[in-house]
């Protein structure tokens, strides 16, 4: 949902890139990355991590998820000059201040912080392209109350839902058939 919400953003920047904003699928290689018409940004995720505000061991009423996630600009490589290096550096400049400018007080959904910048580093520095990588994350908080009303709505009390948690996530589901479900 995150790098959906991300990539259609960009996608609405007036940017340099115009519409050419791709999620990440697969790993391309250079012959794909060349193929298409530059220069053109993929979104991919990161790391995703939860952590418990408090930790004296009181009840727990909200958790904080850091979900990051990284845009690669790809672009032509300047033609080998003497002031080459300065071009790439120029252009990829102009990449960093359009995508900050495109999450300027930008919120993915309510719960969230807006993307907060943090790397820049060049990932692809041979050949034809030029590939900067742009690290930004958002921080998410998962305020347990409100997960309580919403399913009071559906429910008439707790002990008629659970959570099972799996994986990176939780799914809430009627409290039936619990032997099935925990393997």
């Amino acid at each position: 949902m995150l790098i959906t919400a991300v990539t259609n953003r960009l996608r609405e920047a007036d940017a340099i890139w115009g519409d050419r904003v791709y999620p990440f699928v697969d790993p391309l290689d250079e012959r794909e990355i060349a193929a298409r018409e530059m220069p053109y940004l993929i979104v991919t995720p990161r790391d995703e991590r939860v952590t418990q505000p408090n930790t004296d061991g009181s009840q727990i009423y909200n958790y904080v998820i850091r979900r990051t996630f990284d845009v690669l600009a790809v672009m032509n490589r300047p033609h080998a000059t003497d002031q080459a290096g300065q071009v790439a550096a120029d252009a990829l400049e102009v990449v960093r201040d359009d995508l900050l400018v495109a999450f300027l007080d930008w919120r993915p959904s309510d719960c969230t912080t807006p993307p907060l910048y943090e790397t820049m580093r060049l990932e692809h520095g041979a050949g034809p392209v030029l590939i900067g990588v742009f690290g930004f994350s958002v921080y998410e908080e998962l305020n347990m109350d409100r997960v309580r009303e919403a399913l009071f709505e559906e429910c008439a009390s707790l002990s008629e839902i659970r959570v099972i948690l799996r994986g990176k996530g939780f799914v809430i589901c009627p409290g039936q058939q619990m032997e099935d479900d925990c393997e």
